[in-house]
């Protein structure tokens, strides 16, 4: 009986990672004649074996569904996650970036971006790349489609019941910074509950280190230009908190001065803001940051 399990993405993978399946077998604790049955679809496989196989060929996928995938699709799939660690290490500037335009192209036009899973992923990118051909109230529509597609039942004022994913995380930041130019209250509880989600979404490690930290950056931003203070204090402390650990190192001048900056507005005393403001120009310093660090010389005369 021929099981399509798999199996026959298993061997595609090992043949390209040129691993042996004596190897391969030995890792996954079985043996070499049972593996060469799961990779002609004469034997089944459980998705913790598949997942597992996946991980020793360096492939973490989290989609199970992936196993029904040919090779082809496979090849389409592994384009599509290469595709989303460029966007987070790309962060804003991944839409600008010709190596990413240029393989977002070729997913484009496979058949497996024709599947629903891809839709919000591919809205969600042309309206990056086309953010100046189309208008705000374009761009919330296309986002809102997008939203509903990945998040059943959308509750737009409960986002932090929603367990989100990498994709939706963008798309709520950008509709934030799109709200942001009229109602600055709703970017504001938009960005919150992002962060209050972050616990129940359904992030990567690595993704989490990359978006959380820009949500709280313009989170902390918005409290700022509103004067809201007492609120910037505790979002400055979150972003500083994040920032001790890569790849967030650069926004740690950048809160730890913020930080400073709204203790001083709220009125505490030198004692307790100046530390912050001096460790900010230190930290600007040292991370090469030199238009913080002039502007904190020039604002606290350090």
């Amino acid at each position: 009986m021929q099981h399509n399990n798999g199996g026959h993405i298993i061997r595609y993978l090992r043949k390209k990672n040129k691993i042996s399946q004596s190897d391969l077998a030995k890792k996954l604790l079985i043996t070499q004649s049972m593996l060469s049955r799961i990779e002609t679809g004469e034997h089944p496989i459980s998705l913790l074996d598949f997942r597992m196989a996946l991980i020793c060929m360096g492939v973490d996928m989290q989609e199970f569904w992936t196993i029904s995938l040919s090779v082809e699709e496979f090849e389409s799939y592994l384009l599509y996650d290469e595709l989303r660690c460029m966007m987070y290490q790309k962060h804003n500037e991944f839409f600008r970036d010709d190596l990413f335009l240029t393989q977002y192209q070729t997913f484009k036009t496979s058949e497996l971006s024709l599947h629903k899973f891809f839709r919000p992923f591919i809205m969600f990118v042309e309206v990056m790349i086309d953010n100046n051909k189309w208008s705000d109230e374009y761009k919330i529509n296309t986002l809102f489609k997008a939203l509903n597609m990945s998040i059943p039942h959308l509750d737009e004022n409960n986002i932090a019941a929603h367990p989100l994913t990498y994709i939706d995380v963008l798309m709520l930041n950008k509709l934030a910074l799109i709200y942001k130019k009229t109602d600055t209250e709703k970017a504001k509880t938009l960005l919150a509950d992002i962060i209050q989600n972050k616990d129940g979404a359904r992030l990567s490690a690595a993704e989490m280190k990359y978006v959380l930290p820009k949500v709280c950056a313009d989170l902390l931003t918005l409290y700022m230009d509103t004067c809201a203070y007492d609120d910037a204090v505790n979002t400055a402390s979150d972003l500083m908190l994040l920032s001790r650990q890569a790849p967030c190192f650069k926004h740690a001048a950048w809160a730890t001065y913020h930080m400073g900056i709204a203790l001083h507005k709220l009125g505490k005393p030198q004692t307790q803001y100046m530390p912050h403001i001096e460790t900010a120009y230190y930290a600007a310093l040292a991370l090469q940051q030199e238009d913080l660090a002039q502007l904190i010389m020039k604002e606290y005369d350090i």
